[in-house]
């Protein structure tokens, strides 16, 4: 017992050290010793059915070559009837257009880039969908976007067309002014 209670303000503080957690506006940084990096901001995004919340996802994997990885999550998507998300579920999925764009604008470069996501249906958030993409090492457009943003760019915005009617979109923005810290801790 002795032992434990000298033991245990050293035990709590390796914890902390090995999971840290930080925020910046709507971002949250979480960081794990020796292990990925992730960055979440929490959102809403426009549908052709109303607003849903939605969380943007970007993470950085441990070792090397580094994985970049993006992953957009709607709420709430069996609500939204006019967007075919069937189409771009799982490795069936039958998308093969570069309907995602992703990009960074009011800020010192302006940068977009687009791609065919991979997606699936997940029970976090309740009744959603993520959308996502990943890509290995430092010369790719996901982290020059990344990079971008660490410098202070105005927002970075997700647009999204439906794989059966191009004008049906979904679109969200996501502020990256106060992370500018956090986008550099993730791309380091």
């Amino acid at each position: 017992m002795f032992l434990w209670r000298l033991m245990q303000p050293a035990i709590l503080a390796a914890f902390m050290v090995a999971n840290s957690v930080e925020a910046s506006g709507p971002w949250q940084f979480e960081a794990v010793a020796k292990g990925p990096r992730k960055l979440t901001a929490s959102g809403v995004i426009t549908t052709p059915n109303g607003n849903r919340d939605c969380k943007l996802i970007f993470t950085a994997s441990a070792g090397n070559p580094i994985t970049y990885a993006m992953d957009l999550r709607v709420a709430a998507v069996t609500e939204v009837k006019d967007f075919h998300f069937d189409d771009f579920e799982g490795p069936d999925a039958t998308v093969t257009q570069k309907l995602f764009k992703i990009g960074l604008a009011g800020g010192k470069k302006p940068f977009e880039f687009s791609f065919c996501p991979a997606g699936g249906y997940v029970s976090e958030p309740k009744n959603g969908f993520s959308f996502g993409c990943y890509e290995k090492g430092k010369r790719n457009p996901l982290f020059i976007l990344l990079a971008e943003a660490s410098k202070g760019s105005g927002k970075i915005y997700v647009r999204i067309m439906d794989s059966k009617s191009p004008k049906v979109v979904m679109q969200a923005e996501f502020p990256t002014e106060e992370a500018t810290g956090l986008f550099q801790e993730l791309t380091r």
